[in-house]
């Protein structure tokens, strides 16, 4: 007869301890913003709010705002928490500080940011940056 160990996992798989999933969030001079995660390096998009082009002169409070409900829309279709994030920015000049305090103020650790890009390609970005992270 074998035996076979079985460790239990070092986290809790709810987030439990804080850390949730990375996501991938796209604010777009065109399209608005859309948030996408990614697993195992294949992204979809998780949720693209209605609403209106997102536009360069966006203040700090509106963006915050703007993340912690993609954030929540998020959380809720994944039913899981969202921590961090990758933000690409398409078509959109925002200054990165403004970006990197609005994600903060929204409880969202920032990943990085992309000049460019689709919110598919920042979320296979925050998966692999979450996974370096993580050993």
């Amino acid at each position: 007869m074998d035996l076979i160990q079985i460790e239990e996992p070092s986290s809790a798989p709810d987030g439990a301890d804080g850390v949730g999933l990375a996501v991938g969030i796209e604010l777009s001079a065109t399209g608005g913003a859309t948030v996408a995660a990614a697993m195992g390096g294949n992204a979809e998009l998780v949720v693209k709010p209605h609403g209106a082009a997102t536009n360069a002169g966006i203040a700090e409070k509106e963006l915050a705002a703007l993340f912690g409900d993609l954030r929540a829309l998020a959380e809720k279709a994944l039913a899981q928490p969202v921590s961090h994030a990758v933000v690409a920015l398409n078509g959109v000049s925002v200054p990165h500080g403004i970006v990197l305090r609005a994600a903060a103020a929204a409880d969202i650790a920032p990943l990085g940011i992309r000049d460019g890009g689709t919110a598919l390609d920042a979320a296979v970005e925050a998966e692999d940056i979450a996974g370096v992270l993580s050993r």
